[in-house]
């Protein structure tokens, strides 16, 4: 028995010295939840790419969001914002993308269901049946090019 406790100290200790007990988060696997409430508006929003009505400044913001691409699972390197306002007949997504180097954003299309892995773009998937397998996706990309699908079967069919 004695024997054994000395064998087995080592090991544990190395296991405790190198953090083994601190596991790295698999994004892929890990239930990251952030919530934002949407508000409800009664007022006219115009879709121009200004969010100049008074209700946008009255929404909640997210701001401190995780990337997918290029280094996922790290801190965004630049900030972004996004609120939420519906009506009686739609969703709106307020969304500003900031870049400290906007000579640098990626634009290779401006038509409709665009590449969305060559450039710079904004991803909104929407979860209706909170399953994990079904949902509905929405990108833009920087000039505006409109890209959606529908996600069933775990994404093996859009």
């Amino acid at each position: 028995m004695k024997t054994w406790c000395l064998l087995c100290l080592p090991l544990w200790l190395l296991w405790f010295a190198t953090g083994s007990f601190a596991k790295d988060i698999n994004y892929d696997t890990a239930r990251l939840e952030k919530r934002l409430r949407a508000v409800k508006i009664t007022d006219k929003i115009t879709i121009d790419g200004r969010l100049d009505e008074p209700v946008w400044a009255d929404a909640p913001q997210a701001t401190e969001f995780i990337q997918k691409e290029p280094d996922e699972g790290e801190s965004t390197s630049e900030r972004t914002e996004i609120r939420v306002l519906y009506d009686s007949d739609s969703i709106y997504f307020g969304i500003v993308a900031n870049d400290s180097e906007p000579a640098r954003v990626i634009i290779t299309e401006l038509k409709k269901d665009f590449t969305v892995e060559t450039g710079d773009s904004v991803q909104i998937v929407l979860d209706t049946f909170h399953d994990d397998r079904n949902a509905y996706e929405f990108i833009v990309n920087a000039a505006g090019a409109k890209w959606d699908a529908q996600i069933a079967n775990e994404g093996r069919d859009v």
